[in-house]
């Protein structure tokens, strides 16, 4: 008898865990929170999986247009965005985009840059409207690479920040560009090590705290360079 009630309260256990409260498409709002359906599961022996809705608070104002909900600036759409997702540009102001609704907005020139519009329609925030040639050239979305002592750092074709190197940049074949202790490798680094291996670490000569790289001494001591509103600044000024 015992052992049937238990099996009874196991199973009214699990009927109740497997009771779902929503759809998995489901999308709603409760006020300014957003809730998405999403597929759970709990961990007592014998309960079932079941959806439940994940209630997420939004900064700004929770939206719901058809059957879709999504997290705003505001209630309205945004002209900018053309009833579409991704990133415009609005003068110097970066734009996050869903469908239609601004979700996020990055003003470029507080951090010295310019909003640039690139080949896949979206944007973002760089030092120049128009791509840097060796950017485009590269075949990942970002990389770096060496401008005498400054790492030019890359996103989709575009320059968007200066790094200077007190000592040496270098770009080692197939890799990206990273501060180092000099131009020369270092005879104490290796050029490769073995997966798992801890890499070496030593002392620049400023005192900073550098490790061996692809054969330098990386010393990871390079200076973010100020932009001065981004190269096309003055043009944009004089229009």
């Amino acid at each position: 008898m015992r052992a049937f009630a238990l099996l009874l309260a196991t199973l009214s256990l699990a009927a109740a865990c497997a009771s779902d409260e929503c759809d998995l498409d489901d999308q709603r709002c409760d006020g300014d929170t957003l809730l998405t359906c999403y597929r759970t599961s709990c961990h007592v022996p014998g309960c079932a999986k079941h959806n439940a809705f994940r209630r997420t608070p939004c900064a700004g104002v929770c939206v719901e247009k058809g059957a879709l909900a999504l997290c705003a600036e505001a209630k309205v759409p945004e002209p900018a965005c053309a009833g579409g997702g991704g990133q415009v540009c609005e003068g110097d102001v970066r734009i996050a985009c869903d469908h239609g609704f601004a979700t996020q907005r990055q003003k470029c020139k507080e951090s010295g840059q310019v909003c640039a519009g690139t080949q896949s329609g979206d944007a973002l925030c760089a030092l120049s409207k128009t791509p840097d040639p060796v950017c485009e050239s590269r075949t990942s979305f970002s990389a770096r690479y060496c401008d005498d002592l400054a790492i030019i750092h890359c996103t989709a074709g575009f320059a968007t920040e200066i790094v200077d190197c007190p000592f040496a940049c270098v770009e080692p074949e197939g890799q990206d560009a990273f501060c180092a202790a000099s131009t020369d490798p270092d005879p104490a680094c290796p050029k490769e090590r073995k997966v798992g291996e801890v890499p070496e670490t030593r002392t620049c000569a400023d005192g900073s705290r550098g490790f061996c790289k692809h054969g330098y001494l990386d010393c990871r001591n390079g200076v973010p360079r100020i932009p001065d509103g981004g190269v096309d600044a003055d043009a944009d000024a004089g229009k």
